[in-house]
């Protein structure tokens, strides 16, 4: 937000004792570019006025694009226009001004879910229609892509770089970074007319995952009930997202690696294939490069696939995007009313914080803040309550406390996982590192060894069991 005037409206409490926020400098860019609209008024009286990119005029005079039926409202009151996401609005010398969050400015760049006053007229920014993931790569405005850090500016160029190439491309990096926004951002740049479609590799074994990428016919297996198209038919001319890449057996890399080849699927069940036009960008948070060397990933595939890499990196390492992304986030998790700013101590302790779940633990812990908030903005009591005392980090959750996380829910991997507010991928490899661990521990076969120790968590071998078995 630029240009504020420090003038309050009237009525408004007076400043807290704890000092807000300055309005930050930093780029957000919406992945897909969402039509926007302003809603007006509420109610059965309520309006849309779906904006462009070139300026319309709001006001009361006939000459305005749109007309606003409220006396306190200048002839030409503002104009607004969309751009990457957002919306522009610039006030035109009216008599009472545009308010948000009780402060008059002279000009704002708004995202989906804001509010603004003009006159006694409330005005929403909201999408003009329901998200459709499989359209043209649309994104929510919650999906957006929050940048401040040359980092990750950095970044987002590349993608758009590779966005022109037909090549695949492959993001690196940890859980939660938010390698799908990247790969998003390079299907909307690519000019790519089909759908960006996603499919997560690792939440599907091998024939489930063979059936939701290639598709099937009527009768191809029991609960068949008619044909069905994959994945890859479903991204024809556009951009299939395979995450977690990594996660891939043998058996369905050999399967990809045919598609890769020939650009022809055949469903399963069919008698012949059929031909597709798919840009292909896998994401993962392996080291793909220790797996081929392991065998566990196909070499040939691997170079297949890893023509364009691109590593986003974690959260810790770009402290400067923390406080944009928490105040993004703080708009879709505030109770009715409006979202609360932070305060300087309550971004700084966010900037202290190692976030091992990165941007979706930054998005856990600030619906959790601004929820519990009581005051006119969060504080860093507020901050310091909400983050996850079981959060996976340099002095966070240790082995046993995991253990009994895990026990509590039945040893159920992926109700763990969302009781820690953590990945179930991430959780998995924590207790792949604490079985091997235990295998080199001497005490691993002492009597006990194997049940619970005296806290209660559970022992070596129930850790190992969960590793590798399934979900109950």
């Amino acid at each position: 937000m630029s240009d504020v005037h420090r003038s309050r409206a009237p009525g408004l409490a007076p400043a807290a004792p704890e000092p807000l926020t300055a309005p930050l400098e930093g780029l957000v860019v919406a992945c897909g570019n969402p039509d926007l609209v302003l809603r007006i008024g509420a109610g059965r009286e309520a309006r849309r006025a779906r904006l462009k990119s070139h300026f319309r005029t709001f006001g009361a005079s006939s000459r305005a694009d749109v007309v606003l039926h409220d006396r306190a409202v200048s002839g030409l009151h503002f104009r607004a226009r969309a751009e990457r996401g957002l919306v522009c609005l610039e006030d035109l010398g009216s008599r009472n001004g545009l308010w948000v969050d009780g402060v008059r400015v002279r000009a704002a760049d708004l995202s989906p879910g804001s509010v603004f006053v003009a006159g006694r007229t409330k005005l929403v920014v909201a999408l003009a229609d329901p998200p459709d993931a499989e359209r043209g790569g649309g994104a929510t405005a919650r999906e957006a892509y929050v940048v401040h850090s040359d980092t990750m500016r950095d970044v987002l160029l590349l993608a758009e770089r590779y966005a022109r190439s037909t090549a695949s491309v492959v993001i690196l990096g940890e859980s939660g970074s938010g390698k799908e926004g990247i790969a998003r951002r390079v299907h909307s740049e690519s000019g790519r007319s089909g759908a960006f479609v996603a499919v997560n590799a690792g939440a599907l074994r091998d024939d489930a995952l063979a059936s939701e990428l290639f598709g099937h016919v009527k009768g191809a297996f029991t609960g068949a009930s008619g044909d069905r198209a994959g994945a890859f038919q479903r991204a024809h001319e556009g951009t299939l997202f395979l995450d977690e890449l990594g996660e891939l057996s043998l058996a369905a890399q050999v399967m990809l690696l045919r598609v890769l080849e020939t650009g022809r699927v055949q469903p399963m069940g069919a008698d012949r294939e059929v031909e597709v036009d798919v840009r292909l960008v896998g994401a993962t948070h392996r080291d793909l490069t220790q797996r081929v060397r392991q065998g566990e990933f196909r070499e040939d595939l691997y170079y297949r696939l890893c023509k364009l890499p691109i590593e986003v990196p974690p959260l810790r390492r770009r402290t400067a995007d923390i406080a944009p992304l928490a105040e993004h986030f703080a708009r879709y998790s505030a109770p009715a009313g409006g979202a609360r700013p932070f305060s300087e101590a309550a971004l700084a302790r966010l900037a202290a914080h190692p976030w091992p779940g990165n941007v979706r633990e930054l998005g856990n812990v600030v619906a959790r803040a601004t929820i519990r908030a009581m005051g006119p903005v969060v504080t860093e009591e507020d901050v310091i309550a909400s983050l996850d005392p079981l959060a996976l980090g340099s002095g966070g959750l240790d082995d046993a406390a995991l253990l009994r996380t895990l026990a509590a829910h039945d040893f159920n991997k992926t109700a763990a996982a969302r009781a820690l507010g953590i990945p179930r991928s991430t959780l998995r490899d924590r207790l792949s590192k604490l079985d091997a661990a235990c295998a080199g521990d001497s005490d691993a076969d002492a009597p006990g060894g194997d049940g619970a120790d005296d806290s209660g968590a559970p022992g070596p071998a129930q850790a190992r069991a969960c590793a590798d078995s399934p979900d109950p």
